[in-house]
């Protein structure tokens, strides 16, 4: 999971065609890669930085070494990646309704 600590990201995937289309721009203060911490599979879409950015790595081994000697701060850090799956989730299934409304 990284941290945009400054400097902004693009996040991008290939559709069916195999044009790369991008999925959001990535500003300082938030975050991308948070799905892999949760569900241990490969990532979804690819990252690339749009202007020379800093940024902050949170590891699965990091994770799983604060879960084991810091069980309260993984907690806490695992309901702020649950908080943003779901807005991201709650965001995506609006932008889906308004496209097949279309």
């Amino acid at each position: 999971m990284g941290f945009v600590a400054k400097g902004e990201l693009a996040a991008i995937k290939k559709n069916n065609q195999g044009r790369l289309k991008r999925l959001a721009f990535i500003r300082k203060g938030f975050t991308f890669g948070e799905m892999a911490l949760v569900d241990h599979f490969p990532r979804s879409a690819s990252i690339i930085a749009r202007v020379p950015s800093e940024l902050l790595i949170l590891s699965q081994e990091k994770l799983d070494l604060l879960c084991e000697h810091h069980p309260q701060i993984a907690l806490k850090i695992m309901q702020g990646i649950s908080r943003l799956l779901s807005l991201n989730l709650r965001r995506t299934s609006g932008e889906l309704t308004d496209h097949l409304g279309k």
